[in-house]
């Protein structure tokens, strides 16, 4: 369509339909970062027990305490190369957004696009430490993939089978007759394994939208088997925290468990579709 000269104009700010780049996982989870440019990293794991000092008779030897013994682990990190492409046709041509009388050399829109450029490049390798950190929590293992999405390295945290589970039957939150006595009942034993294993106290329960609705049909103040009163907010009232920046609500405290409870829904594209970090 020709533009008519004689016309008046206004061009207005470009509408970019853009998912934002989420890391409430890594930045909870993941704080302590350590950063290295040696190209092999090394990491040195000692497994102690719960050992209890023995009582002796005071003219008898000291009881010999073993020494924990340690194993060393080397990981040598892929390498992300990600780069877009600018030709001199793109700095020739207006910029989103940009009004067809701007008057911006194309010296000027280049710097325009290499910024833009590099805060996608930026927002893209971020992700990626999502899903690192997502892998890591919920599998135990994280998988890097080409670009064709085969695996070519995997590290593997040791996750215990007993710690990754898949739930079926009767013992589903979406089963009918799953009450919440069953419910608490099973989050306690989730959190006594974990305390057994690792000695460490569970502090949050992440739950994705499909679950949340579940854990809170489960706990209604209206059921005949349960009450809200589990949480640590006013029977009937549900008043939760919305973190529109990291795209997580924050539910309350679940007294009976210890834990705080989160919902979280977070996706990235595969090369084909978008995927749920879990996954």
């Amino acid at each position: 369509m020709a533009l008519d000269p004689y016309e008046t104009r206004t061009m207005l700010d470009a509408l970019e339909q853009k998912p934002p780049v989420r890391t409430f996982l890594r930045d909870r989870f993941f704080r302590n970062v350590r950063q290295s440019d040696s190209e092999n990293i090394d990491i040195d794991i000692v497994k102690g027990k719960r050992r209890v000092a023995v009582y002796v008779k005071p003219i008898a030897q000291g009881h010999v305490l073993d020494k924990a013994g340690f194993t060393t682990q080397s990981y040598k990190a892929p390498y992300i190369k990600e780069k877009m492409k600018t030709t001199a046709q793109d700095v020739m041509r207006r910029a989103v957004g940009d009004t067809i009388y701007s008057g911006l050399s194309p010296q000027q829109r280049f710097a325009k696009r290499l910024a833009e450029e590099l805060t996608e490049l930026d927002e893209v390798i971020t992700r990626a430490e999502e899903v690192q950190a997502a892998e890591a929590l919920f599998t135990g293992k994280v998988t890097a993939k080409n670009e064709a999405g085969v695996a070519i390295q995997q590290v593997d945290f040791g996750l215990q089978a007993t710690h990754n589970l898949v739930l079926s039957g009767a013992n589903l939150w979406s089963d009918a007759n799953f009450k919440k006595n069953a419910l608490l009942a099973q989050l306690r034993t989730w959190r006594k394994t974990n305390i057994k294993d690792s000695g460490k106290v569970p502090t949050d329960l992440i739950l994705s939208t499909e679950a949340l609705d579940k854990f809170l049909e489960i706990l209604d103040p209206d059921s005949t088997n349960a009450g809200l009163s589990s949480i640590r907010v006013e029977r009937g009232m549900l008043d939760p925290t919305i973190y529109a920046d990291q795209g997580v609500t924050y539910w309350g405290f679940l007294k009976e468990i210890g834990v705080d409870v989160w919902s979280y829904d977070e996706y990235y594209h595969d090369g084909s579709t978008d995927q749920p970090l879990k996954s």
